[in-house]
């Protein structure tokens, strides 16, 4: 009896001890990957070894290494915290910088690189130059700014979708990388009010994955995807991980430039086509481009046929998706044809989202936003629309 008795005793006075202790523990604070109630280099380097996979982490250092969030450590984190460290980015508002990523990217060491019909050809790759500057940037940051001025209090976004020679242009054609960087880096710095995507960033972490066509003009699903994570981070709204999708692929894929170039070494080395179904449920409604009539029904996000034009049947409806996700955010994404491929990847950030081609679109945006009960705008406009006049599009939608 004695024993029992000394044993339940030692028992309780352990939970007290634990009780006790759970009280005294100091808050976890975001970026203290070892637990020692700082954030400094020694968690920058944890995170980086947890991120390239030399290193797994306990739980508890997994806790502290999700800078982000987002219920994941990955590169996203990396970069946070490494902002953190050298002062320039804080969590609590302290340095009043928003979070952008470093952007720094090699060009491609291919000395037998040449240009055909005015494209850059490397490595199997086909992609267009890049003549953007910090002019050309700056001045579509003003159409926005004037868009946000005009419509009120929604948010206001912009997702500058860079070119495949922002991240592979090979060295003796590097200017392509270094005009993205200068244009986009103008883009963001004369925003008001606007929310800048960094999508040049979020996506110089992942060159080494398929993020973008070999033979055609366009991001890969891939890309997309990244760039779609980042506006949800921005926007600060969850972001399904792509485990969770249905992924489909069809090999033999020949794009536009291939076509444009004919270049007898591409077609002999075809790509795989890869698209990713979002599993969570939706409903999706294509409308006529310009006053959203006729209804169509049934149809998934994925038309039958092959290529770039599968992502919602390409340039020829306005999308609507809806998701009842419960976030209580409706989206209307203004975009040309990269931001086609965006649309699997918006389902889980959004109760509704609307996609239409600035180029077409007639509704009139303000009438729009007050008839949808629009609560965000996103502007997917490829590094081309930044640095051009298509930027006049931004006026002829509102």
């Amino acid at each position: 009896m004695k024993r029992t008795f000394c044993a339940l005793l030692a028992v309780c006075l352990l939970a007290l001890c634990l009780c006790a202790a759970a009280e005294e523990a100091p808050e976890r604070l975001r970026g203290d990957v070892n637990g020692d109630g700082r954030v400094n280099p020694t968690d920058y380097a944890m995170l980086k070894r947890m991120v390239l996979q030399t290193y797994d982490g306990t739980e508890y250092q997994k806790a502290g290494a999700d800078v982000s969030q987002d219920g994941k450590v990955n590169s996203i984190d990396y970069a946070m915290l490494k902002r953190v460290v050298l002062g320039t980015y804080s969590f609590d508002g302290s340095v009043d910088v928003p979070f952008y990523y470093d952007i720094r990217i090699t060009p491609v060491n291919d000395p037998d690189a040449y240009i055909s019909n005015g494209v850059i050809i490397s490595n199997l790759r086909v992609m267009e130059n890049f003549g953007g500057n910090a002019e050309s940037g700056a001045a579509t940051a003003a159409k926005l700014n004037n868009f946000k001025s005009n419509v009120g209090g929604v948010n206001v976004y912009v997702l500058a979708c860079p070119l495949a020679s922002a991240f592979y242009a090979p060295e003796k054609y590097s200017g392509a990388i270094t005009r993205h960087v200068d244009c986009f880096t103008a883009l963001r710095d004369n925003l008001s009010g606007v929310k800048y995507v960094d999508a040049l960033g979020a996506l110089s972490l992942h060159v080494n994955e398929d993020i973008y066509s070999r033979t055609d003009h366009h991001w890969n699903a891939l890309g997309a995807y990244y760039a779609a994570q980042e506006l949800a981070r921005v926007a600060n709204l969850p972001f399904d991980d792509i485990s969770t999708f249905k992924k489909y692929s069809t090999d033999g894929y020949l794009g536009s430039l291939y076509y444009h170039t004919k270049d007898p070494t591409i077609g002999a080395n075809p790509e795989t086509f890869t698209w990713y179904e979002p599993t969570r449920p939706h409903e999706v409604i294509y409308y006529s481009v310009d006053y959203l009539n006729n209804p169509i029904y049934g149809n998934t996000l994925f038309a039958p046929a092959g290529g770039y034009i599968k992502f919602i049947y390409g340039d020829s409806y306005t999308t609507c998706i809806k998701a009842d996700n419960g976030t209580g955010r409706k989206l209307l994404v203004f975009k040309d044809s990269y931001g086609n491929a965006l649309a699997p990847f918006l389902v889980s950030s959004f109760d509704e989202i609307y996609i239409a081609d600035f180029r077409y679109f007639k509704y009139g945006a303000k009438k729009f936003i007050a008839d949808k009960g629009i609560t965000d705008v996103c502007f997917s406009l490829c590094a081309f629309a930044v640095a051009s006049t298509a930027r006049n599009y931004i006026d002829y939608v509102q």
